[in-house]
């Protein structure tokens, strides 16, 4: 749909909302009948179509960073008719992290649009540096998103300490189990 022309919208008629542009949303569907020469007042309200994802980085970021990427399903199509969204397709939100080196405990924000029930994904995070491999490269599963909530994944995106550790606590419990008989 071109903006600022009367476009006659049906029902099969999806807008596209791409990822640079989704922000917040708001958008509702209600049917108004209006008579000749009658004077109506009709109240809509307008509910949030997104979920808003926050990532909260808790360490400082490295002076050779670069950006940071996500990637995850993501529905991209909206639907006039119903107000819900109608597919979804593996996308990359990529985020240009240089101004934020030094900092400490820096939020970036993603607004999705979702589904009316929500949906799950899982989302992989890369933070890139300047020349060589990643940083590191951490998926999240099942990340659930919802309109009208805040999902915030919160950790180390730099020093993020990937592989696997196993510790043995071999202290009794102070509390046993003691039987008379």
């Amino acid at each position: 749909v071109e903006p600022n022309i009367l476009t006659p919208v049906k029902a099969t008629q999806p807008v596209m909302l791409t990822s640079t542009k989704t922000s917040d949303t708001f958008g509702a569907e209600k049917e108004v009948s209006v008579g000749i020469g009658t004077a109506a007042t009709v109240s809509i309200t307008l509910d949030r179509l997104v979920a808003k994802l926050v990532v909260n980085s808790t360490d400082v970021f490295p002076n050779d960073c670069t950006n940071i990427t996500l990637n995850f399903q993501e529905h991209r199509t909206l639907s006039w008719a119903t107000m819900d969204v109608t597919e979804a397709v593996n996308n990359q939100r990529v985020v240009d992290v240089t101004n934020l080196r030094g900092t400490t405990g820096t939020v970036l924000s993603y607004f999705v649009l979702a589904p009316k029930d929500g949906y799950q994904t899982d989302i992989t995070l890369t933070t890139n540096r300047t020349e060589g491999n990643p940083y590191s490269t951490i998926t999240v599963y099942d990340v659930p998103l919802e309109r009208n909530k805040v999902t915030t994944i919160t950790g180390s995106l730099y020093n993020h300490q990937q592989g696997f550790s196993i510790q043995v606590n071999d202290a009794w419990n102070s509390e046993g189990n003691d039987i008379n008989i």
